[in-house]
Protein backbone atom coordinates (compact mmCIF):
# COMPACT_ATOMS: atom_id res chain seq x y z
CA UNK A 1 0.00 0.00 0.00
CA UNK A 2 2.79 2.42 0.92
CA UNK A 3 4.74 1.55 -2.25
CA UNK A 4 1.75 2.34 -4.50
CA UNK A 5 1.26 5.73 -2.78
CA UNK A 6 4.93 6.56 -3.36
CA UNK A 7 4.60 5.61 -7.03
CA UNK A 8 1.55 7.89 -7.44
CA UNK A 9 3.40 10.72 -5.67
CA UNK A 10 6.40 10.31 -8.00
CA UNK A 11 4.13 10.34 -11.09
CA UNK A 12 2.35 13.50 -9.87
CA UNK A 13 5.72 15.12 -9.13
CA UNK A 14 7.04 14.25 -12.61
CA UNK A 15 3.91 15.71 -14.26
CA UNK A 16 4.12 18.84 -12.08
CA UNK A 17 7.83 19.34 -12.90
CA UNK A 18 7.04 18.79 -16.59
CA UNK A 19 4.37 21.50 -16.52
CA UNK A 20 6.75 23.94 -14.75
CA UNK A 21 9.52 23.24 -17.29
CA UNK A 22 7.03 23.66 -20.16
CA UNK A 23 5.75 27.00 -18.86
CA UNK A 24 9.30 28.23 -18.16
CA UNK A 25 10.36 27.22 -21.69
CA UNK A 26 7.50 29.21 -23.29
CA UNK A 27 8.14 32.23 -21.03
CA UNK A 28 11.85 32.26 -21.91
CA UNK A 29 11.01 31.90 -25.62
CA UNK A 30 8.51 34.76 -25.39
CA UNK A 31 11.09 37.00 -23.64
CA UNK A 32 13.87 36.19 -26.12
CA UNK A 33 11.66 36.51 -29.22
CA UNK A 34 8.37 38.29 -28.52
CA UNK A 35 5.57 37.65 -31.04
CA UNK A 36 5.11 40.33 -33.72
CA UNK A 37 1.53 41.04 -32.62
CA UNK A 38 2.75 41.85 -29.10
CA UNK A 39 5.53 44.12 -30.43
CA UNK A 40 3.02 45.93 -32.66
CA UNK A 41 0.69 46.45 -29.69
CA UNK A 42 3.57 47.82 -27.57
CA UNK A 43 4.60 50.19 -30.39
CA UNK A 44 0.99 51.33 -30.75
CA UNK A 45 0.76 52.04 -27.00
CA UNK A 46 4.06 53.97 -27.12
CA UNK A 47 2.72 56.14 -29.95
CA UNK A 48 -0.53 56.78 -28.05
CA UNK A 49 1.45 57.75 -24.93
CA UNK A 50 3.60 60.15 -26.99
CA UNK A 51 0.44 61.71 -28.52
CA UNK A 52 -1.09 62.18 -25.06
CA UNK A 53 2.13 63.84 -23.82
CA UNK A 54 2.09 66.19 -26.85
CA UNK A 55 -1.55 67.11 -26.14
CA UNK A 56 -0.76 67.93 -22.49
CA UNK A 57 2.08 70.29 -23.43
Amino acid sequence: MVEQYNLEGIVVLIIFIGIIIGVAYWVIRAIKKPPKALLQRINKLDKEIEELKDKKQ
